[in-house]
């Protein structure tokens, strides 16, 4: 299953699902701001209470991808996975359906160095969606000079899953008077809710 298909398949299950886009293996910046992510208190455990996924997609391939999880994590938790996604097929996706916007980097002239990616890099970005499909946080890097080209701009992985897990829990809590006040026009559709006597 590749970067995609996950990300359907949480969509279709209503489960909530963190997405962060990241250079590659070789960026320094990007394999600390991984780190970042894991070194958040009890990260297992709150994905694992929030029912959401984790994702961390590059440009790259599948095995670059498999390297940049091993560098992260001696064991990656269940609810957290690594995938390359060279086509851009995750990309154009959340563009169509959420109108985020991750910046695909090309070279600006011939080098001779080889060039990494066949269609591009896809710049450091983070789309957190919640189980009803509403958008629980959004971050695109554009490279400038004033960042570096980008090597400089990271969004803290603390304070934004703070922020996500806050949004995920509003929602669950709406969800839930949601069953509620269904449940109860449908008792009382039924002359009090109980069978006749």
């Amino acid at each position: 299953m590749g970067a995609l298909e996950e990300y359907r398949a949480c969509r279709a299950a209503g489960r909530p699902i963190v997405m962060v886009f990241y250079r590659g293996e070789w960026s320094h910046f990007c394999r600390r701001w991984i780190r970042r992510w894991f070194s958040v208190r009890a990260v297992a455990k709150r994905l694992a209470v929030a029912d959401a996924r984790l994702l961390f997609v590059s440009a790259q391939s599948q095995g670059k991808a498999e390297v940049c999880a091993e560098a992260a994590a001696a064991a990656l938790p269940p609810h957290v996975a690594f995938f390359g996604d060279a086509g851009h097929e995750l990309a154009a996706e959340l563009a169509a359906a959420f109108d985020f916007s991750v910046v695909i980097t090309v070279p600006a002239k011939p080098t001779s160095l080889p060039w990494r990616y066949e269609r591009g890099m896809a710049e450091p970005a983070v789309l957190a969606v919640a189980s009803d499909g509403s958008v629980a946080y959004r971050w695109a890097l554009k490279p400038t000079l004033r960042n570096a080209r980008g090597r400089l701009e990271r969004p803290d992985p603390h304070t934004v899953w703070d922020y996500v897990e806050r949004r995920l829990d509003r929602v669950r809590s709406a969800q839930r008077a949601a069953a509620v006040a269904a449940a109860a026009a449908g008792g009382g559709k039924g002359g009090g809710g109980g069978p006749p006597r």
